[in-house]
């Protein structure tokens, strides 16, 4: 049976890269090891864990749908105007 032992390493997307990461280096020690222009990895020296911090590619990442692009049950009433 396999155990689980933890974590060593996750990825965040986050909107700002500058302030996520004065966020993990400044508050909570992490340091800088790694800065592309997308992304950057930091790495907590005491644990050795590893934070990546990946700004999402605006030409990649598909337009997140309105109301009027959903379907399934209750979409009509998502449509609905408010009376008045």
């Amino acid at each position: 049976m396999v155990t689980f032992a933890g974590l060593d390493h996750v990825a965040f997307t986050v909107t700002d890269l500058d302030v996520s990461q004065r966020c993990y280096t400044q508050v909570l020690d992490f340091v800088l090891v790694m800065d592309v222009r997308y992304g950057r990895v930091c790495m907590h020296p005491t644990t050795g864990f590893v934070l990546a911090l990946v700004r999402p590619c605006p030409r990649c990442t598909p337009p997140v749908p309105g109301p009027r692009a959903r379907t399934g049950p209750g979409s009509r009433r998502l449509l609905r105007r408010p009376p008045g």
